[in-house]
């Protein structure tokens, strides 16, 4: 009898065990189906000049569905979003609010603007608290543009050896009430917000899903690596033009898509091309044609040309497409990646294109070049990518990366590659001890900058630089000395940002127009597909 009712028993546990390792196996797919993605002003920043690095996984998960509205995780990173880990967390909400331990349990509730300093809990390196109210929690220990932030959702608080980590897990579409106005001027106009809230929800659920690296499963953290975040308070009209566009994302195959945005265009935009060991490790071939931006070999009188006079540069580079609304749209040129043709056209009146009225269209800079200046530059962008500060050798036959001392005196600086849209890709820098090529579009902006000169923009005024030229849309003169040393560059330049993606201030002039957010995007990436997540 005791062996039929043992072997009773073990049956039911043996069921038991299966039957909780289904219900587990049914929440794990659950929880997969659910996630399916520079300065304009003083205040808003735009997203940074090269792309996050994500693991992209989006092709291992063609077949699950986009959840709407879902959970993000946002790092709250500290002042200035210089760091990950806060020395010190003050907590308070504008309602009534409750701290719950890592279990669930409730510790404590406070009554509004009741301030709570996280020191004052004891909490030990791993423990994290739970903090939820009916309003907005904000955390007066943290200054943003807008003063001391405040966050929908809930924020989880991580107790580290040195301070703690703050996440805010949120709802994507009260995520995006905070990133709108933080990315774009709440002056612009509405179907200009409209096109920004559809490419921020398109980058945000490209991040939900791909992973980021980022420490406690985050998404995204608040800064300029992914998409600023209640950097500035939400107003009623980017409110509207998050309402209007709930849901609404750009797709490729069914997949939300990196939309990369800037500030302002030179009057033509690139590809991803400018960021090639970005993307999963992969190079772009020469001429691929991602499907971000328009490119000019869409139109054959363009793609086709190969200019034979500065009369013809100018004539191609200025031609624009007619639209209903009466506007030219903005299209790369490869014809311009051609140092003749792209100096021609920056140099050219070009007043017929879209953004010809805005600052930062057209700039000059005078900037000084001094050996050692140059050498800090090379060496500290060396620390950071090594691989894109390149030292020719000593046979003179390769570029090899190796660190940088001494570089003697200057004696030669100029763009030797462009990419479409007339971007720098490569510098040479030569000098009497050795001779150096600089890849990338930021690291050129990086090292050509003085940090003190002044940048002279298309309206006249006038803004020091510092660290970052605007853009790397520009032509190089370098001025030089008796005994032939570089001591001075003249650069005539345009725009502001990368070049890649939507133009901000071309949206703004597009809305201006009359163009709808959908006909703006339509401008600025090809081959896309709006959908609605429902």
């Amino acid at each position: 009898m005791r062996n039929k009712i043992y072997k009773i028993f073990i049956i039911i546990i043996c069921f038991a065990f299966v039957l909780l390792v289904a219900i587990k196996g049914a929440e794990s797919i659950s929880e997969d189906k659910q996630f399916q993605n520079e300065e304009i002003t003083d205040e808003v920043i735009t997203s940074e000049e090269n792309p996050k690095e994500t693991e992209d996984t989006s092709e291992d998960l063609e077949k699950i569905e986009l959840v709407q509205n879902p959970e993000l995780r946002i790092l709250i990173k500290t002042n200035d979003f210089m760091e990950d880990i806060h020395k010190e967390v003050r907590v308070t909400s504008n309602k009534d609010y409750k701290i719950f331990n890592q279990e669930g349990v409730l510790l404590n509730e406070y009554n509004a603007w009741v301030e709570m300093n996280l020191d004052n809990l004891n909490m030990r390196k791993g423990d994290y608290l739970i903090f939820e109210s009916e309003g907005k929690i904000s955390i007066p220990s943290l200054s943003r543009a807008q003063g001391t932030p405040a966050y929908y959702g809930k924020l989880q608080i991580y107790k580290e050896e040195s301070g703690y980590t703050i996440i805010n897990v949120v709802s994507m579409e009260e995520y995006l009430l905070t990133v709108v106005p933080s990315e774009m001027p709440s002056t612009y106009p509405l179907e200009a917000l409209k096109a920004q809230a559809i490419c921020a929800r398109s980058y945000a659920y490209y991040c939900v899903l791909n992973t980021s690296g980022l420490p406690y499963e985050a998404n995204m953290n608040d800064s300029t690596d992914y998409q600023v975040y209640n950097n500035i308070q939400e107003t009623e009209i980017t409110n509207q033009a998050v309402k209007e566009t709930e849901g609404i994302l750009l797709t490729k195959n069914g997949m939300p898509v990196q939309t990369y945005f800037f500030s302002t265009s030179c009057g033509f935009t690139t590809n991803e091309t400018i960021w090639k060991e970005y993307f999963n490790g992969e190079e772009f071939d020469e001429g691929e044609e991602p499907f971000i931006v328009h490119q000019a070999g869409d139109k054959e009188e363009v793609n086709d040309v190969m200019f034979a006079s500065v009369a013809v540069a100018e004539r191609q580079a200025v031609e624009t497409i007619s639209t209903d609304s009466g506007i030219g749209i903005l299209y790369s040129a490869p014809a311009l990646a051609e140092n003749k043709n792209f100096n021609a056209y920056i140099q050219s009146d070009a007043s017929d294109f879209l953004e010809a009225e805005e600052q930062w269209y057209r700039w000059t800079y005078t900037g000084t070049i001094t050996p050692l200046q140059i050498q800090e530059r090379l060496m500290e962008r060396y620390a950071v990518r090594p691989d894109l500060i390149l030292t020719l050798d000593e046979e003179k036959s390769y570029y090899i990366n190796q660190p940088i001392s001494d570089i003697g005196n200057v004696t030669n600086i100029e763009v030797v590659k462009r990419l479409s849209g007339g971007v720098a890709d490569e510098l040479l820098i030569e000098t009497t001890k050795d001779t150096y090529l600089v890849i990338g579009e930021y690291n050129i902006r990086y090292v050509l900058s003085d940090g003190v000169s002044e940048v002279i923009r298309n309206d006249g005024s006038s803004v020091t630089v510092s660290y970052l030229l605007p853009s790397a849309y520009f032509t190089i003169e370098p001025e030089m000395t008796s005994s032939e040393e570089i001591t001075q560059i003249s650069l005539i330049g345009g725009g502001y940002g990368h070049g890649v993606g939507m133009s901000q201030n071309g949206a703004k002039q597009a809305a201006l127009k009359g163009m709808t957010c959908n006909e703006i995007l339509s401008l600025f990436y090809s081959d896309l597909e709006l959908v609605e997540v429902k």
